[in-house]
């Protein structure tokens, strides 16, 4: 078998802009508030449930709510276009709001 380095954790140091004033920039998208399930499908790869909003003219409008979610961790980390300068805290993880391009 081949040796594979695989990492067991992600760093995301926080950027210079609130959450507001990006959104007031990119205007509209997705906002994901929670992992609600991760499970490992690959070195990669992982699947995903969760929830978060649609947002339009940067405030928040409709639910949204998905299940089995495939990722693939190193195309979404390419996609990321900026980190907010805010944290959320859930248990013990802290984390900013990541802004990705291309996102669905």
């Amino acid at each position: 078998a081949e040796l594979e380095v695989v990492p067991r954790g992600l760093c995301v140091i926080s950027g210079t802009k609130t959450e507001s004033e990006i959104w007031g920039r990119l205007n509209s998208g997705i906002s994901i508030e929670f992992f609600t399930a991760v499970k490992l499908a690959g070195p990669q790869d992982l699947t995903v449930d969760g929830w978060g909003w649609e947002v339009e003219n940067g405030k928040k409008q409709s639910p949204i709510v998905f299940r089995n979610k495939p990722l693939n961790m190193l195309s979404l980390m390419n996609q990321l276009t900026e980190v907010s300068i805010e944290s959320e805290v859930c248990g013990d993880v802290k984390t900013p709001t990541l802004f990705f391009r291309n996102a669905k």
